[in-house]
């Protein structure tokens, strides 16, 4: 591969400079050709023989060197740096430019031809090969937090519980004012749920002043209209037996197994107070 123009005019002139020189142009009046106009490339014809001389021919125009000469020639505009390679750009002899990490420099004039094409082009510059990786670099220090971003809007309902249904056992007391157990169950409920219990039962109340029904969760009294407890049955000096219910509401539980409990008890009681729950039943349900 021949070196560009511009790297051989060194040898040119330090050939000239090794003595006495005498330089001539060739007057044919086509200076615009010197140097060429399309490679910018000055030609020559040095003579080594006594007298020796340097005389500057319009190659351009088809001159040449006559016999008993050396052809020279330099560039007269040197290395020119176009930037990154274009394929629309119009390339002369030494300009540069660069590609993938490595320079070219034109060896002839070109447009879209690839830098990759030695007959129009010489590596000036390769890319160097990829160095090892360096250590990894220290943690920074951690931001601040952020703001807290708008609340969202609020998710549908949650899907209604299958509920539950419990058949308690016959319950009966005589025994003073304590609330005392009539059954209890276990119940699953999904986080911040409403739970609603309906107890219903056949009663029979007497010797009192009434009797009272209650439904605990995890031994913490469900939620009625108002007050606690509920008068259930008030006593009945017939002694007949009567259907009753009540209806309780607790809402938010968390999420899990619950205790469900109904409880029972004599108030104000006589001389014998009878307190009696026959066909009991209790029905658990969760509600959004």
């Amino acid at each position: 591969m021949s070196l560009p123009s511009s790297l051989r005019s060194g040898r040119a002139l330090g050939m000239v400079a090794a003595g006495a020189v005498a330089v001539s142009c060739v007057a044919t009046g086509a200076f615009a050709s010197v140097p060429n106009s399309a490679t910018g490339v000055i030609s020559a014809c040095y003579k080594s023989a006594a007298p020796r001389t340097l005389q500057v021919i319009d190659q351009q125009a088809g001159e040449t060197c006559p016999s008993g000469t050396t052809p020279l020639a330099w560039n007269g505009r040197g290395l020119s740096f176009r930037g990154t390679w274009s394929t629309t750009t119009s390339y002369r002899v030494d300009d540069a430019v660069t590609k993938g990490g490595s320079t070219y420099v034109a060896l002839l004039p070109n447009t879209g031809v690839p830098v990759t094409n030695t007959a129009n082009w010489a590596v000036l510059a390769a890319k160097g090969a990829t160095g090892p990786q360096g250590p990894a670099g220290a943690t920074g220090a951690t931001g601040a937090t952020g703001a807290s971003g708008p609340q969202g809007p609020q998710g549908p309902a949650g899907p209604t519980s299958a509920g539950k249904f419990v058949d308690l056992t016959t319950f009966s007391t005589s025994t003073g004012s304590t609330w005392q157990t009539v059954g209890s169950t276990t119940y699953t409920v999904p986080a911040g749920a409403n739970l609603v219990a309906r107890f219903a039962a056949e009663s029979f109340c007497t010797g009192a002043s009434w009797c009272s029904v209650r439904i605990t969760v995890d031994g913490v009294e469900m939620q009625g209209g108002s007050g606690t407890g509920a008068a259930f049955d008030d006593a009945d000096a017939s002694s007949t037996w009567e259907a009753h219910s009540i209806d309780r509401y607790a809402p938010g539980l968390t999420a899990g197994t619950h205790t469900v409990q109904v409880e029972a008890q004599v108030v104000g009681p006589g001389s014998s107070p009878t307190f009696r729950l026959d066909d009991d039943t209790l029905v658990l349900q969760t509600i959004g």
